[in-house]
């Protein structure tokens, strides 16, 4: 039996997840939490129960709060494998991930069959980083990019919002979506620049691809 942690702070792709994973008869949840607190209460009362750890990358906090709980997991509870989930390939998350021993990484469009290939692989003490993975950090590593993402931190809105303007979508356009006003847009949009030390949008997506924050579609 395979005892699973699921933590997700987007509660109907996690219980959607938990429901279909337990219809296996070798799987068993033994709890879905929305954030780190309670991930790591969950942990400290059922640490000798739980076996893999599902953790999505963007928790309430930020971009990489799921990868800091995740490396917390394997130095505190080393017994305990972890996977990964993101919506998106993030370069330099992967290659920090591989070095630190996680078990595994998946995207959150991947199907059940795989999923459950890469459960059951990862709790046996293997590894599983799917072609797609690999390939995005092989790339990252031979483009020569810093492998330290974490001395950029965005905040989820801010996150929300590189990904709008990569889209193409003015600061009035992306207010609108979010129903805040431009000027607090802008506010932010002026954060994000700074946080990346550039001064044109243009730069900011190069920048941002180039450090594993965006991914470009193939």
């Amino acid at each position: 039996m395979i005892r699973i942690l699921i933590v997700d702070d987007h509660t109907v792709f996690a219980e959607s997840i938990a429901h279909r994973l337990a219809e296996e008869e070798d799987i068993h949840i033994m709890g879905l939490a929305a954030d780190e607190v309670i991930a790591e209460q969950i942990l400290e009362k059922e640490v000798s129960n739980i076996d893999v750890a599902l953790l999505d990358i963007r928790l309430s906090q930020g971009e990489a709060e799921g990868l800091e709980l995740a490396e917390h997991i394997r130095k505190n509870f080393p017994q305990i494998k972890v996977i990964m989930l993101s919506m998106h390939l993030h370069g330099a998350y992967i290659h920090r991930m591989f070095n630190s021993g996680i078990g595994g990484y998946l995207l959150k469009n991947t199907g059940i069959d795989e999923v459950l290939y890469a459960i059951r692989c990862v709790a046996a003490g293997k590894r599983y980083y799917s072609q797609e993975i690999m390939s995005t950090m092989d790339e990252f590593i031979l483009s020569g990019a810093p492998v330290n993402p974490q001395k950029i931190h965005l905040t989820p809105t801010e996150s929300y919002i590189l990904e709008q303007l990569a889209e193409g979508l003015s600061s009035r356009e992306i207010s609108q979506k979010m129903g805040n006003k431009e000027s607090t847009v802008e506010v932010h949009r002026r954060n994000i620049l700074a946080k990346f030390g550039v001064n044109k949008v243009a730069k900011l997506i190069k920048e941002a691809i180039r450090l594993g924050f965006l991914s470009i579609e193939k």
